[in-house]
């Protein structure tokens, strides 16, 4: 810093010179405080912070998002025994509108919503089976409110390519275009309407298949939903997001 005398008056420059530390000196000063320097407790609060970030995310994720092994043959040819599936369980996620006015007043009934949707169909989804404690893994046909009737295919072949006289599954009158099934039904079922809070599952592998043709109320609960698969990581030929059908002829 230099001092000049001007006119009896004293001032003093601003300009400060870069700063070198005096490595001849037997205490060197503490250059901790000037910027571009990080000092050691920075450092592992940094990585401390970082980890601990992974972590929070790694968990949400895992909360959100679960692995599913799918076993047995009644998904085909969509689905393959052994093949290992990600299930989104944060989709179908409701919650109770009304959960305030009803802290203070239990006389009111619980208003039941969805948060993003709702199932809906041509999902696949994994849900707790009414019928053995186990998860199944279904195709969602129809949701509630929505009326069901199933024609039955008399050849024993069932090809879904096939003419086969007008059977196959009907919702609310019209037959759906399902590319994805192995064989046509050989049974008869309906019509049903689905209650509320329910919703329609068959199996693609539409002769071998325990589902809601069979389940002792027919449609599940939504509450017994997991969630919805949606991608396929292993093995690999079947890797990638699982197709969803448009259903255009019913959509009309």
């Amino acid at each position: 810093m230099r001092i000049e005398n001007d006119n009896d008056t004293w001032w003093h420059s601003e300009q400060r010179l870069p700063y070198v530390p005096d490595f001849d000196s037997n205490n060197v000063a503490d250059d901790a405080g000037y910027p571009g320097r990080v000092s050691g407790k920075s450092a592992v609060r940094d990585i401390i912070e970082t980890v601990l970030i992974t972590l929070l995310i790694f968990f949400m994720v895992r909360s959100v998002i679960q692995n599913f092994k799918v076993e047995g043959d009644s998904m085909l040819p969509s689905l393959h025994t052994e093949q290992r599936l990600l299930v989104n369980s944060g989709l179908y996620y409701r919650y109770d509108a009304n959960f305030l006015a009803r802290f203070f007043n239990k006389d009111i009934p619980a208003d039941m919503r969805y948060l993003f949707h709702g199932p809906q169909r041509g999902d696949i989804i994994v849900f707790e089976a009414p019928i053995e404690e186990k998860d199944f893994i279904k195709r969602v046909i129809a949701t509630e409110g929505e009326t069901v009737e199933i024609k039955a295919d008399p050849d024993p072949v069932g090809n879904p390519r096939a003419d086969c006289g007008g059977c196959g599954v009907y919702v609310n009158g019209v037959k759906l275009d399902e590319p994805y099934i192995k064989q046509n039904p050989d049974y008869n079922f309906g019509p049903f309407t689905v209650q509320k809070d329910r919703v329609f599952v068959l199996g693609d592998n539409r002769r071998n298949s325990s589902d809601s043709h069979v389940f002792p109320e027919h449609a599940i609960v939504v509450e017994s939903i997991i969630g919805t698969a949606f991608v396929s990581y292993w093995p690999q030929e079947h890797w990638g997001f699982i197709p969803h059908p448009t259903y255009a002829e019913i959509k009309k």
